[in-house]
């Protein structure tokens, strides 16, 4: 029998390489679908403040922008892949058609009954909205409950056939709890660096973030419980492992005989959170304003040739960096340096860059850029004023 694993703390940095660790030490080896894995099971990883969702691992390259666009795409029900492939190209990996995905989240929580994917629409049903109407009635409920995962969509028939994408999330739960959000997650299977820390993290918290600032009180605590909380041993995000081990300059004798590897890996890991960290606060009507604005306007703004989107920058920056809510105002912003970055144009990546206030999205942002943009007029002095510690994690000095 396994004996349930508990990690849990502030830092979700020092939560990734304390997991790391204990997978590769305690993880029992298996062959899903033919590929070797080391496995946890059953595991729950809790963040004390979830608000912190950028990690700062050494030698770990997360793509933020990626991450940010995601978390909008999820939270206002997007299911077209061609979209979000713009923000991480291999992302299409996971689509069947090129074109929709069998599970995105995004439309199982804000229209449960459709499927883009397979053309189907049955009585959809927006989850999120109704898991706010049972908090805002009653704050001590505990039937605020959305669903992702479809056993209509996600049988045998689909999966034997080689399908690509299965809800590894299977529900979110919320509570009020002495006057703040929680929320826990029901994961199924859990790949620690693309899904836990890569994806999941973001997602989820945000989309609890979201539903706090619909009700007006403060985020609490995020839990997360797997089934199989794994790395790949020689496919996948192999290699990030590795990578993580040697940017600790740590092998399997430096750790293997830690009792506390929670304390270990926070006397490892640095964190560079700001004081006035942008936070989504939209109450409802405020939050579907400023959705029907992006999608509206801006959405058609980012997505145009090169020369087109270059003579509207200006215009367009300048409007989504008026978003009267910080924490989008930032994503609209990451958003249109990545459309910028992707068009080749270095001016507007910094132009954008110079309006993100700092924080620990604007680092991991600059980090992602740097090596591309580095000799670029301007990019250093986004980030000159800051700790030398930052500089050098933003220059992948550890590397």
């Amino acid at each position: 029998m396994s004996k349930p694993v508990v990690f849990y703390g502030e830092s979700p940095s020092a939560l990734y390489l304390e997991a790391l660790m204990e997978l590769i030490v305690s993880g029992k080896e298996l062959a899903p679908r033919g590929k070797c894995i080391k496995e946890l099971r059953p595991v729950t990883i809790g963040y004390a403040k979830p608000e912190r969702r950028v990690t700062f691992l050494k030698n770990r390259i997360i793509n933020p922008f990626f991450q940010l666009a995601e978390s909008w795409w999820i939270v206002t029900g997007g299911t077209d892949a061609q979209w979000l492939s713009e923000y991480n190209k291999s992302i299409l990996n996971f689509s069947d058609d090129g074109q929709y995905f069998n599970a995105p989240y995004g439309e199982r929580l804000r229209a449960w009954g459709k499927n883009d994917a397979r053309g189907y629409t049955y009585n959809p049903i927006d989850q999120l909205k109704d898991c706010f109407l049972k908090l805002q009635s009653d704050p001590d409920t505990r039937q605020a409950v959305a669903f992702i995962g479809d056993p209509r969509f996600d049988n045998s028939a689909y999966t034997l056939a080689g399908g690509k994408d299965i809800a590894c999330n299977i529900n979110i739960k919320f509570k009020i709890r002495e006057g703040k959000l929680d929320i826990n997650v029901d994961n199924r299977s859990n790949d620690l660096h693309w899904g836990t820390f890569g994806a999941n993290l973001c997602q989820f918290s945000t989309i609890q973030s979201m539903m706090a600032g619909w009700l007006g009180i403060p985020v609490g605590e995020y839990f997360q419980s797997t089934d199989s909380l794994h790395i790949y041993l020689d496919d996948y995000g192999a290699k990030d492992t590795e990578k993580v081990l040697s940017g600790y300059k740590l092998s399997l004798d430096s750790f293997e005989h830690v009792m506390d590897k929670a304390v270990f890996a926070e006397s490892l890991v640095k964190e560079f959170y700001f004081e006035d960290e942008p936070q989504m606060t939209a109450d409802l009507d405020t939050f579907e304003r400023i959705s029907a604005f992006y999608w509206d306007v801006v959405d058609g703004r980012l997505r145009v040739p090169k020369e087109v989107f270059a003579e509207m920058a200006e215009e367009t920056l300048g409007g989504v960096t008026q978003c009267p809510d910080k924490y989008l105002a930032l994503t609209f912003t990451a958003m249109f340096v990545k459309q910028a970055h992707n068009k080749g144009l270095s001016e507007w990546v910094v132009k954008g860059m110079e309006k993100m206030e700092d924080s620990s999205w604007k680092v991991s942002c600059l980090r992602f850029l740097y090596k591309t943009h580095k000799d670029t007029e301007g990019f250093k002095a986004l980030y000159s004023h800051l700790s030398q510690e930052i500089i050098d994690y933003i220059e992948r000095k550890e590397v």
